[in-house]
């Protein structure tokens, strides 16, 4: 009998899975060519080797009880693989558009919660003689930067991965001493010039941490109040959530765009980083799309940020993320330059607050006490729970991929995306990676007749105003380069 329990926060995401709101990570590799069957078959017998947590089931012990791991004895990889051929294709547009379509019905399957919860789809027929492979797993398993890691694994990045992990941690620069008291033959001036400067540093790092102290209450209270009493209305739907799916993913733009437009907008006392510029385009994505399908009800664009607890070492297969509530204005829009501020303020003033690690703790306890959450306590509560879960528009998270082309099994990777869970009903999943030199994004929505291409627009407005983004750095630059050669 197994005694390996399911930790509190893995125990979240399966309490919290329903047939319309599945928690489902997944990532779909696009090969240049057609790989075989038994090279996959391979690389996941390896998969499973390498992490024996996709070879067992999360087993219910009762509704006051933890679940536990079991491992099968019957456990077979090739019962978790299958393999389609796409209608003939005759463009690359086509190609894609079937290949979203076919990943938009994987990710509507209901979770069989008596089997190993993941699988992989090939799917071979794709444009210019190309394949892909779309894994699913249950967000039980583990947290994006685990799945994505484990997958990994299976590629010709398996090398640098495995020293990576056995890197000792370095301390590369000695620190700097620090005088506590004068020197002995000091004269009484240079005493007192001393303790002036002394009690100076303790007054300025004392106002300092009174102000981020103020801001960063501000901010948890703020945010706090606003999710527990504001009501997003866009994009909203009648009855209960669907459970069709809808997944997407927008064209590629570059790191090397992303790094103008990082220094175009750069201050002295704003350092913008990767994750304000791609939110920022987002957000201007959002307000374009809302503006369009008349649907801009709201003044904020409500974003959830999963933040990452791990420890730089902690390779493990398991859930180690909380998350963040973050509002950037959306109607009106500001202009690129001061939505980046509000944009990368939010984010840093919320991520460096208790506030994660709090609601990450919070969480955890919940798994551990599942009797006191979620299915059945959202059955007698009505919509409540389902009204916190919409509250969002979407979650967003950013995963560093690798920065050179890889392989698996000697076939070229031309393609890497993953998504993430819906926050909610009408909420969206929304993914971004990079990969060799490029970011791209992925959204998963629920199927809407209304707005049926509601994830492809938004992918699509994310990289326009991203491009626009790129217009407004370059004419910064050239202006700054004009005024520097005057």
């Amino acid at each position: 009998m197994s005694t390996e329990l399911v930790e509190g926060l893995d125990n979240v995401f399966l309490l919290m899975d329903t047939p319309s709101h599945q928690m489902t990570v997944s990532s779909t590799l696009i090969f240049e060519k057609e790989i075989s069957k038994e090279k996959v078959v391979k690389q996941m017998l390896q998969f499973c080797e390498d992490f024996p947590r996709y070879r067992a089931i999360p087993v219910s012990r009762g509704p006051l009880k933890t679940p536990i791991w079991e491992y099968p004895e019957n456990f077979k990889v090739e019962d978790h693989i299958k393999f389609h051929q796409l209608k003939h294709v005759e463009t690359e547009a086509e190609s894609k558009k079937e290949l979203m379509h076919f990943t938009s019905k994987v990710l509507s399957l209901e979770w069989d919660l008596t089997k190993p919860l993941w699988g992989v789809h090939l799917v071979y027929g794709l444009y210019g003689g190309g394949s892909a492979m779309i894994l699913r797993g249950h967000h039980v398993i583990a947290d994006g930067q685990g799945f994505v890691r484990s997958l990994l694994m299976c590629t010709s990045a398996r090398d640098s991965l495995q020293a990576a992990v056995h890197k000792p941690t370095v301390l590369e620069t000695k620190p700097t001493p620090i005088h506590f008291l004068p020197a002995k033959d000091a004269s009484p001036m240079e005493y007192l010039q001393f303790y002036l400067k002394r009690f100076q540093m303790f007054l300025l790092a004392f106002l300092l941490s009174c102000m981020m102290f103020f801001k960063t209450l501000y901010a948890m209270l703020r945010t706090i109040i606003k999710f527990t009493f504001s009501r997003r209305t866009a994009l909203l739907y009648d009855g209960p959530q669907t459970a069709q799916k809808v997944v997407a993913w927008s064209s590629d733009i570059t790191l090397a765009d992303i790094a103008l437009v990082r220094k175009a907008f750069t201050t002295p006392s704003n350092k913008v980083t990767l994750n304000d510029v791609v939110c920022t385009a987002l957000t201007k994505g959002f307000h374009t799309v809302l503006s369009s399908i008349d649907q801009l009800t709201d003044k904020e664009l409500v974003m959830m940020i999963p933040v990452s607890l791990r420890a730089q070492s902690d390779w493990g297969l398991h859930n180690a993320a909380s998350g963040i509530v973050a509002y950037f204005p959306l109607d009106p829009l500001p202009s690129t330059g001061s939505l980046l501020v509000r944009v990368g303020d939010e984010i840093r003033t919320l991520k460096n607050s208790i506030l994660p690690k709090t609601t990450g703790v919070m969480t955890t306890l919940a798994g551990l006490f599942p009797g006191l959450y979620i299915k059945r306590t959202h059955a007698r509560l009505g919509g409540i729970g389902q009204y916190f879960h919409s509250q969002p528009h979407c979650v967003a998270t950013n995963v560093p991929g690798p920065s050179i082309p890889i392989y698996m099994e000697g076939e070229r990777i031309v393609r890497y995306s993953a998504v993430p869970p819906q926050t909610g009903k009408a909420g969206l999943g929304i993914g971004f990676l990079s990969y060799d030199g490029r970011l791209s994004m992925s959204v998963l929505s629920d199927y809407d007749e209304r707005w049926e291409n509601i994830a492809d627009r938004i992918a699509e407005a994310f990289v326009a105003s991203f491009q626009e983004m790129v217009v407004e750095a370059k004419e910064i630059l050239q202006l700054e380069e004009k005024s520097s050669t005057a």
